[in-house]
């Protein structure tokens, strides 16, 4: 039986991550479980994750100049993403050694997993 996730599931929920780190904070919207014989089998989880994309002028001023106006958005949009409930932000892009390293500095983390996408209108 597919079924809402309830409250007193959340143990069992919790026993089947496989190590990924889950919590039910603000951020977190509704989750699915699939039961069998009372037992929890299955489960998907949804919580609210802001995905970054930007482009930026690379003949614009010097590389310290792009690099503070990257650092200037960061600082103007983080809080208004917390303000919105979001408080995980995705970017996805090819490896860039230079710039991974002032993503870095930046606090952002490299993620090793494998991403997979699906559209939900049509």
């Amino acid at each position: 039986m597919i079924r809402p996730m309830l409250e007193k599931d959340i143990p069992a929920v919790l026993a089947l991550r496989c190590g990924y780190e889950w919590t039910f904070g603000e951020d977190f919207l509704n989750a699915w479980v699939a039961e069998e014989g009372g037992c929890i089998v299955a489960v998907t989880g949804f919580w609210k994750r802001a995905e970054c994309h930007m482009v930026m002028d690379h003949s614009w001023k010097t590389p310290h100049d792009r690099l503070n106006v990257l650092r200037e958005l960061h600082e103007k949009i983080e809080p208004e993403l917390k303000r919105s409930g979001f408080y995980e932000i995705w970017t996805f892009m090819d490896d860039m050694k230079g710039f991974s390293n002032k993503l870095k500095a930046l606090g952002w983390q490299i993620i090793q997993r494998t991403v997979f996408g699906r559209r939900t209108d049509g």
